[in-house]
């Protein structure tokens, strides 16, 4: 989690400058999102550290943030903890500069499932506020001796990245499908793996995409037609005792 500070800017240590240039309002949801995600990828980065807003100006967003160690504690610091303080914040910089720049150059993964690398839950917090609010998005760090490292998101950029997203996820679940019926085909299929190829579809209960029941439905389909009319009812059994009442309605009614 990110904790907010009232404290004043601090002297120049290392610090991560975000500020977005909103043309729409921005829910406080998706503003808590965003710090939440710098706050666990900045922790998981770097064994556990915690980073603070020193700073946070409305209007237009603009947050600056540091590491706890830098506005918490006597007010003169030792070197060793400045030094410490940096090398965390230079460390998750590149982490987060490295997640931006792939997004933007097409990879990165991001808005997949699964174990997510570090920065990427950050990177896909700015792309959807820069994309839902029509946002200019600026993220720039500063060190101590002044140097800056800059990256930005311009709100069509973050609409692009994120359909190209959404248009990957569609192919990886068409070859999903693909495979399960070629597996059908052979005759090999089991409940079993019917359950964990929709689970891994699917994702958490209750937030079934548009994209997954079309793919979800793509398979109950094919499977139907193919002549596996108990496989169906099985699996819906199966899922229901998998706590996925959900996907059990889905494959009944689809």
């Amino acid at each position: 989690m990110i904790d907010v500070a009232a404290v004043s800017r601090p002297p120049p240590y290392t610090t991560l400058e975000l500020a977005i240039f909103n043309e729409q309002p921005i829910s406080s949801a998706e503003l808590g999102e965003l710090f939440n995600a710098l706050g666990k990828d900045y922790a998981r980065s770097t064994g556990g550290r915690t980073l603070m807003v020193s700073e946070l100006r409305t209007g237009s967003i603009l947050a600056t943030l540091v590491d706890a160690a830098a506005v918490i504690g006597p007010a003169i610091k030792d070197v060793a903890t400045i030094a410490e303080a940096a090398g965390a914040m230079e460390k998750f910089g590149r982490k987060l500069f490295g997640a931006i720049s792939r997004a933007k150059a097409g990879g990165g993964g991001v808005f997949e499932g699964g174990r997510k690398r570090e920065g990427q839950a950050s990177t896909e917090a700015i792309l959807k506020i820069a994309a839902d609010t029509n946002a200019e998005v600026d993220i720039k760090q500063t060190g101590p001796d002044g140097y800056k490292t800059e990256i930005k998101f311009r709100p069509a950029e973050a609409i692009r990245i994120r359909e190209d997203a959404a248009e990957q996820r569609l192919m990886l679940k068409g070859r999903e499908t693909q495979r399960l019926l070629e597996v059908g085909g052979s005759k090999r299929l089991t409940t079993d793996s019917l359950v964990g190829s929709l689970l891994s579809l699917s994702g958490p209960t209750g937030q079934v995409s548009s994209d997954a029941r079309e793919a979800i439905a793509a398979i109950v389909t094919a499977l139907r037609e193919g002549g596996f009319e108990m496989a169906l009812t099985s699996l819906a059994l199966a899922l229901e005792r998998r706590g996925r009442s959900d996907l059990a309605s889905l494959v009944r009614t689809l």
